[in-house]
């Protein structure tokens, strides 16, 4: 599987990005896992497909690789991460009246949401989704 939107996030607290590291693994993120207690950027589709821990705390060559900041949005963070090639799971949909909804299984029920809003919708891209976080 391929994940496609490379993204990094600031996770001061060690349990929490314990957590979010467990959260990449129960979605397939391909790769290594560390989690290291003097770091606190937890980085998402670098070079190697791989999720890891980075081994520095500055944003500045994150950015400079093409990584999106998210700052200290975890939620942003899975929303950007867990775009891929291959499945539905944990990606947010969007029809073009604006409702925008997260798909919690891993094949979205397109009936299901024409039925409930009349509109087809699509996964929502990463430019549209960052915009959603910020409006929250």
């Amino acid at each position: 599987m391929k994940f496609t939107t490379p993204c990094f996030v600031r996770v001061e607290d060690v349990e929490e990005r314990a957590k979010l590291l467990r959260w990449m693994f129960a979605i397939e993120y391909a790769g290594r896992y560390r989690i290291d207690k003097t770091n606190s950027i937890v980085a998402a589709g670098l070079d190697d497909g791989c999720a890891d821990v980075v081994s520095c705390n500055t944003s500045v060559g994150l950015v400079s690789y093409g990584l999106i900041d998210c700052g200290e949005n975890i939620e942003l963070f899975k929303a950007l991460a867990a775009m891929n090639d291959e499945n539905d799971l944990e990606q947010w949909f969007i029809d073009e009246l604006g409702h925008f909804e997260k798909c919690i299984v891993k094949e979205a029920n397109i009936v299901g949401w024409i039925m409930l809003y009349g509109k087809t919708p699509r996964k929502a891209t990463a430019e549209e989704i960052v915009e959603h976080f910020k409006e929250k």
